[in-house]
């Protein structure tokens, strides 16, 4: 028996394929929605962690600055020491590099 086409059948198969076509158009609306959410939530937590790390960078300065501070306090008030342990330092650094 030989398959027929008709009409009928040529309208339902239209109908079929508009609606796909809007369900395409649906999803891909969809998707760029998603794809843009996603971007911005990236971007802001980007930032975020932007913000964090300059912040812990900043803590760390100061950190670094004050025992820059004070190591340079304890040289002006014992300059005979710290060139002794400088000499001491360098001695040892020439030892360790000369056994490797």
């Amino acid at each position: 028996m030989a398959d027929t086409v008709t009409d009928e059948n040529r309208w339902s198969f239209k109908e079929e394929i508009s609606t796909l076509k809007d369900d395409m158009k649906a999803l891909r609306s969809d998707f760029s929605a998603l794809a843009d959410k996603g971007k911005h939530a990236v971007r802001d937590e980007v930032h975020d962690r932007k913000e964090k790390v300059a912040g812990l960078i900043d803590d760390a300065r100061g950190t670094v600055e004050g025992y820059r501070e004070g190591l340079e306090d304890r040289i002006r008030a014992h300059p005979l020491a710290a060139v002794g342990i400088a000499m001491a330092a360098g001695a040892l650094l020439i030892t360790v590099m000369r056994r490797h």
